[in-house]
């Protein structure tokens, strides 16, 4: 009897610690978008019925729900909460860590085109800002143009015309 009620303590703790709140897919659906937190993007995504987020050089990572808002941030020892305006839409989100709290502003989603391959040959090179000291090389990968800073990030660029490109990650 003792070893079947610890065992039953033990699995709701792993549950609590885990986020186990079901949410329904629809309402994780509403929360996917870019959020902008300082000058970082944090994209929250669903995958396999599970919200997901991913930062600049952060490894994606899953976010447990705490409740049908609020998500837990394992690594980071974090939560953030999901905020909805006066019309219903999730407009920002509030992410809180160590005591302090920071708003993340939900973007508005950019419409991404194909550009055709050919096309992105002819933008790839390396280019240089001058006053920023600042260089980036751009290469064509998997059809799409690529952003690589020498030693401090890459990242993938997406087209909304076939002349301007856009991170999502980097409010840039």
């Amino acid at each position: 009897m003792q070893l079947r009620l610890a065992f039953v303590i033990v699995t709701a703790l792993l549950r609590l610690q885990e986020g186990s709140v079901a949410v329904p897919a629809k309402v994780l659906e509403e929360y996917a978008g870019t959020y902008k937190l300082g000058q970082l993007s944090l994209v929250v995504t669903v995958e396999d019925d599970r919200l997901m987020a991913e930062a600049p050089g952060v490894p994606k990572f899953s976010m447990p729900a705490r409740s049908p808002t609020r998500f837990f941030v394992p690594a980071a020892s974090a939560e953030i909460e999901f905020v909805r305006g006066d019309d219903g839409a999730v407009s920002h989100l509030l992410l809180r860590q160590n005591g302090g709290q920071q708003v993340g502003q939900r973007l508005k989603e950019r419409k991404q085109i194909a550009v055709p391959e050919n096309i992105l040959q002819e933008y790839a090179g390396r280019y240089a800002l001058p006053r920023l000291g600042f260089e980036f090389v751009i290469t064509v990968e998997g059809g799409r143009l690529t952003a690589e800073s020498v030693g401090q990030f890459k990242y993938p660029l997406f087209a909304d015309t076939e002349t301007n490109f856009f991170f999502k990650h980097v409010a840039a």
